[in-house]
């Protein structure tokens, strides 16, 4: 029996598995559902860490042309990818350079991590892009231990969950900016040069705004709206039963931006329209009142928007 018929015969007989798993979910006990649930978890890593290994040999094994791709008539590996996995270019040139990883070992412990099937593709991917950034500016020993830490928070610990790839990506980042204190000033006036504002208006009459900012801008920026966009803002629903929300992610995030920069216009610190401040009503209840001087935690509520505040 040939190789690819030997895969073929396996993924005929992973489906069943997987089929009579799906069908015992529902009734199975919480248990068993954990039970699943890694046994799921192990087998889409492994399924991803052959992916890899497959960008990796067919970017490095021998060809009758310049790369097997082209044998296969593609024009490179991650166009095959694209269009015989499906990928997006992004995720596509991703693997090929996971594949490339796994040939030149450039972070021997990831590489690892990623052919055990320990971490997934993507959390590979966002060490090895926050990596190659900045490989260039930083030691031997500093990317070693880098390369081990990254890892260790992929793959979780006994005592925490697995990091998600944004947290990797986050806690790198602050990793080198810590180390190279000097880089991160520069990489700020870098982005301060670089930030810019505009809007245009579309043929339909809409706004249409275009922004790009500073990571400290931007951070505040983005907190304010997922803060705003969070399930818990239906209690500020503008119209009606304030318990029913039917707006999307995205129009809670318009709405928040709106409502900031329609507050702003209207107080007296801005710089090209001035106004009377905004009238804000809170509520006390009278409760709340006699635990703040008994000097515990209290409560009041915003009228317009309905949201707690100390």
């Amino acid at each position: 029996m040939s190789t690819a018929t030997a895969i073929q015969q396996l993924t005929a007989e992973a489906a069943q598995v997987f089929d009579a798993a799906f069908d015992d979910f529902s009734s199975c006990s919480t248990g068993d559902r954990f039970a699943t649930l890694n046994a799921m978890t192990e087998f889409a890593l492994q399924h991803q860490a052959h992916l890899a290994r497959f960008a990796q040999v067919l970017e490095h094994s021998g060809s009758t042309l310049s790369s097997v791709a082209k044998d296969l008539r593609y024009s490179s590996t991650a166009t095959l990818l694209q269009h015989e996995v499906g990928f997006a270019k992004g995720q596509a040139d991703a693997y090929v350079r996971l594949g490339k990883l796994l040939q030149h070992r450039e972070y021997p412990v990831l590489a690892e991590a990623i052919e055990a099937g320990t971490v997934s593709s993507q959390q590979a991917i966002v060490i090895t892009r926050e990596f190659d950034r900045q490989r260039d500016r930083y030691d031997a020993e500093f990317l070693a231990v880098a390369d081990r830490s990254a890892v260790a928070f992929a793959e979780g610990q006994d005592s925490s969950q697995p990091w998600s790839p944004e947290a990797l990506r986050d806690s790198i980042r602050g990793w080198f900016a810590v180390h190279d204190p000097e880089q991160v000033e520069l990489q700020a006036a870098q982005q301060q040069a670089r930030r810019e504002c505009s809007a245009w208006v579309q043929d339909d009459g809409m706004v249409a705004l275009n922004a790009l900012l500073t990571a400290t801008d931007g951070a505040a920026v983005k907190q304010f709206l997922d803060a705003n966009a969070a399930p818990r803002t239906r209690l500020s629903a503008p119209e009606g039963n304030p318990e029913i929300d039917m707006r999307t992610r995205k129009q809670k995030m318009a709405d928040a931006l709106v409502r900031a920069f329609t507050t702003a216009a209207k107080t007296k610190d801005s710089s090209t329209q001035g106004g009377a401040a905004p009238t804000l009503l809170v509520t006390v209840p009278v409760s709340e009142v006699h635990k703040f001087a008994d000097r515990a935690p209290a409560l009041a509520r915003v009228s317009r928007t309905q949201e707690f505040v100390p």
